[in-house]
């Protein structure tokens, strides 16, 4: 028995060894986060407030794009909600963790595109 369990350890030992081994030769992806920085500075723009490209955010972004929302999508939604809420009770809301928030995103992009035609001019450098 006492054989058995030395040679199940050193099995053991073996295989861990080898995946530390693959872990450590696996190429370090780096995420290219350009795009998503670029929104959020566009956030920031938009709304006048001053969001910086963290983990947080850049997170909060990524979601909607991997849930496969387009960047005009995002930019629409920020754009429209700022529209309807500055100046209001609202406008602290106005904020990524609210508008780009999984349950309300759709819903608040089905209400900007319902909505009036946002001017040209308003979204451009944005889209």
């Amino acid at each position: 028995m006492k054989d058995e369990l030395n040679l199940i350890y050193r099995e053991l030992t073996t295989l861990r060894n080898r995946i530390g081994k693959l872990i450590e030769e696996e190429p370090k992806q780096k995420k290219d986060w350009s795009e998503i920085d670029q929104l959020i500075s566009t956030f920031s723009k938009i709304t006048k407030k001053n969001y910086r490209p963290t983990m947080a955010t850049r997170k909060i972004f990524a979601a909607r794009l991997s849930d496969g929302f387009a960047h005009e999508d995002i930019v629409t939604v920020i754009s429209h909600r700022n529209r309807e809420w500055k100046g209001t009770q609202w406008e602290k809301y106005l904020r990524p963790q609210t508008l780009l928030c999984a349950s309300k995103f759709e819903g608040y992009l089905n209400e900007a595109k319902l909505a009036k035609p946002e001017r040209k001019s308003e979204l451009e450098g944005f889209v």
